[in-house]
């Protein structure tokens, strides 16, 4: 359980893919409102996050990254209040297909007997 201080703010939240998997070992670096980094951490086997050195007030901004999958950032402020949990999905893949070029095909060549 995370006790709240004054001026002291904790996040804690979920990292599933776009279809509601939990997404282990994924990285999530919070940066201040310079672009700063200030935090970072790994999500678990329940893919879990937690942070253990509180934030100050301000605003921030988390990025995620874990090979396979993108996401989008997630804003935030803190400003008196107890963070609420943050779920953050993964946006859904979008499987392409790839375009085929016609291959040069050579037209026979006509051989002269002679």
């Amino acid at each position: 359980i995370l006790q709240y201080h004054k001026n002291e703010y904790y996040l804690s939240g979920q990292v599933l893919d776009a279809s509601g998997v939990i997404i282990e070992g994924a990285i999530l670096e919070v940066r201040d409102s310079s672009s700063i980094p200030v935090s970072a951490f790994k999500t678990n086997k329940l893919g879990h996050f937690m942070n253990v050195t509180p934030l100050k007030e301000g605003v921030y901004t988390i990025e995620t990254e874990k090979e396979g999958y993108s996401f989008e950032t997630v804003n935030f402020e803190t400003k008196g209040e107890i963070i609420p949990s943050i779920l953050i999905k993964a946006k859904p893949v979008v499987k392409t297909n790839p375009v085929l070029e016609p291959q040069q095909v050579e037209e026979p060549k006509q051989v002269e007997e002679t």
